[in-house]
């Protein structure tokens, strides 16, 4: 009885502690966003090229993150703010079902003005876009019913005083969708309108980090797609090892939207060279600037010819690695301009709520000073003169030929 006494008195006062919990405190949103807005007020790197209000911006968006009644409706106010930038590689690191894809991670469409007129000038392979068939040199008439003009009218943020120059980002962002809603596009070639349907739920099959093989004429091919992945290093030297023999090689950086890391890009870089170079620099918001080595590695060296394939789809780390092969002209680099993101990415993180946000802190250049965003490749692909048949693999088979004008020594 005792036992069972002390049991139950146990119980009770444990319902009673319970009972008594202080209950969680609710988070600060408007202190958050004043550490979100004087942290890029601070490091943000691109404030020049962006003709921006930023103290008109928090007058805006402050007393609205400060009212927000949950979590999804203080991102919402977050990702207005930062969209006033107009920097893809400038997001929060949560989403809601609301939230616009991460261009181009996130994105499979991409698109430029001409004139008035919205033309796709690139599909990403195995994507929803393309599964749909939306093909380079169709014009996006409009999205999910409305006249895209009208779409990225309302999609213009605040705070601008350059409204030209938002435009192509506006554009990019509302063809990306959401993470909740299927799109519904209406285009139009040759004067004939169609309709393409492309479900949120979509997803293509997985692809390996690093693939290989060899091509007519004894030339070798390596893809690699996940430049984050520290995998990807043992996975490349493998494809190398196999390769090693070949007269020249591809290398295809067209799939790397989702970024990397230096700790991956590098030593993969380092198999092609035998001695150290520079191949990038930086440039942070205050401060010096500086000149990034790469140093060889491995057991040998690939000294025969190279040629790199990219487009928009190739971002962050794989346009450093881009970059750096044609500072150090070490290979010929064919394909479209890239995915554009600017500068080399830190993280923050809100003290409250806990949401992190990576910003752009430092700009990064090629090797002659051309700020690595604006970097084009010397042997351009026009997606839109080649037949829609034809596209999937235009690619690489400009990259083929140019490869094939290099042994011949052209």
């Amino acid at each position: 009885m005792i036992g069972r006494y002390f049991a139950m008195l146990l119980f009770s006062t444990t319902l009673a502690v319970a009972s008594f919990t202080a209950p969680a405190a609710e988070p600060d949103y408007a202190g958050d966003f004043d550490h979100l807005w004087s942290t890029l007020d601070r490091e943000y790197a691109y404030f020049a090229t962006r003709d921006v209000d930023w103290k008109a911006v928090a007058a805006k968006f402050r007393p609205q993150a400060a009212a927000a009644k949950s979590r999804d409706e203080f991102v919402g106010v977050l990702e207005k703010t930062l969209e006033t930038l107009t920097d893809f590689h400038l997001h929060l690191r949560t989403n809601t079902p609301q939230s616009t894809k991460l261009v181009p991670s996130g994105a499979d469409i991409w698109a430029e003005w001409r004139g008035d007129r919205a033309v796709v000038t690139q599909v990403r392979s195995r994507y929803g876009a393309q599964a749909a068939g939306v093909r380079a040199g169709d014009e996006v008439v409009s999205l999910n019913g409305v006249p895209i003009a009208e779409r990225v009218m309302r999609r213009m943020p605040c705070c601008r005083k350059d409204p030209e120059n938002v435009r192509q980002w506006a554009l990019l962002a509302e063809l990306a969708g959401t993470h909740s809603q299927p799109r519904v596009l209406s285009l139009r070639r040759d004067g004939v309108e169609r309709e393409a349907r492309i479900d949120v739920k979509f997803r293509p099959a997985p692809e390996p980090i690093v693939s290989w093989r060899k091509l007519e004429g004894d030339v070798g091919y390596i893809r690699v797609t996940a430049v984050g992945d520290s995998d990807a290093v043992p996975a490349f030297d493998a494809a190398l090892e196999a390769l090693k023999d070949t007269r020249g090689l591809i290398l295809d950086l067209s799939e790397t939207a989702a970024g990397g890391s230096t700790d991956v890009a590098e030593p993969i870089l380092g198999r092609f060279f035998s001695k150290t170079v520079v191949y990038q620099a930086g440039k942070p918001r205050t401060g010096p600037g500086w000149r990034k080595e790469l140093e060889p590695r491995g057991p040998f060296t690939y000294e025969r010819p190279l040629v790199v394939i990219v487009g928009r789809w190739t971002a962050s780390m794989g346009e450093g690695m881009t970059i750096g092969l044609d500072g150090t002209k070490r290979a010929a680099i064919v394909g479209t301009a890239m995915g554009r993101l600017e500068g080399a990415v830190f993280t923050g993180k809100m003290p409250s709520s806990g949401i992190g946000f990576n910003f752009p802190a430092e700009r990064l250049f090629h090797v002659n000073g051309t700020p690595r965003e604006r970097f084009v490749p010397p042997t351009i692909v026009d997606f839109e003169k080649i037949a829609p048949d034809k596209q999937s693999s235009a690619l690489l088979d400009a990259g083929l030929a140019r490869m094939q004008a290099l042994l011949a020594g052209r």
